[in-house]
């Protein structure tokens, strides 16, 4: 979905109770910025990611943050270390 406005794909994901899962810095501060509660976002930090290193970091953290993911957060991986932030963030949260 290269071709598409970063609020074309949050919307769709949304709709469709879909996870976004990027290396795009974009997603977080427009969900956090519109207060949304959807969709949920993984943001992976780390550049040049082969597809399977790829699996190895993000399946651990969906298993991990299942729930927090279903009800809606905005999750941040690199390296080893993880956050998860619950939507829709507040000003207590920053």
């Amino acid at each position: 979905m290269k071709s598409h406005s970063d609020e074309a794909i949050m919307g769709l994901a949304s709709q469709l109770h879909a996870v976004v899962v990027t290396l795009d810095a974009d997603f977080h501060p427009l969900i956090a910025v519109q207060r949304l509660t959807r969709p949920s976002v993984i943001r992976l930090r780390m550049e040049g990611c082969r597809a399977e290193a790829f699996v190895n970091v993000v399946e651990p953290v969906l298993t991990r943050f299942k729930v927090e993911i279903l009800n809606g957060a905005l999750i941040s991986i690199r390296g080893t270390r993880v956050t998860c932030h619950l939507l829709p963030i507040t000003r207590a949260t920053f």
